[in-house]
């Protein structure tokens, strides 16, 4: 027993056994929303393959503003797994895809680009860690609205590409 509370101190045991479970039912929740995303996408009727990936910032935002921006560790977890896993992927991807038109001076294109995310990152960043406000909220809604303007920029070359243009 501590002496501020008359509750009793968790066991090590109890703790292994709550982390464990807390990251099992994160794994079954992207398990089952995951291989649902197309057809969710389909009966809500989104246009774009691309627009339904916001679903999934979506439902979290309503989660957070439901806990009034404290969401339990859980499901927090889970989505912070989806997203950084997302966009680990997305990010060796687009720089790969970057570098292929550059053959023999992809060093110089890699630091170039890599130099302009640090640019353009650096001020989003302190935009959001200022918003900080004790809650999960500035942190969602700085992923959902750099992803919202990603997906806008992409939709915005996309229409600018010559017709006919093949990759």
């Amino acid at each position: 027993m501590t002496a501020s509370s008359n509750k009793p101190a968790l066991a090590f045991g109890e703790f292994v056994t709550l982390m464990a479970m807390m990251i099992a039912l994160t794994a079954l929740a992207i398990d089952t929303m995951l291989p649902a995303l197309p057809e969710i996408g389909r009966d809500l009727n989104v246009s774009g393959k691309n627009d339904t990936q916001l679903i999934i910032g979506l439902i979290f935002l309503g989660i957070a503003i439901a806990f009034d921006g404290h969401p339990p560790l859980y499901l927090f977890m889970g989505y912070l797994a989806i997203t950084l896993f997302c966009n680990g992927i997305l990010f060796g991807n687009l720089n790969a895809l970057a570098m292929e038109p550059l053959g023999h001076i992809a060093g110089v294109g890699a630091a170039i680009t890599s130099s302009l995310s640090t640019f353009l990152s650096v001020p989003l960043g302190v935009i959001i860690g200022l918003a900080y406000n004790g809650t999960v909220l500035p942190l969602i809604a700085g992923f959902g609205l750099c992803g919202l303007a990603a997906l806008l920029t992409q939709g915005w070359t996309e229409s600018r590409r010559a017709p006919g243009h093949v990759d």
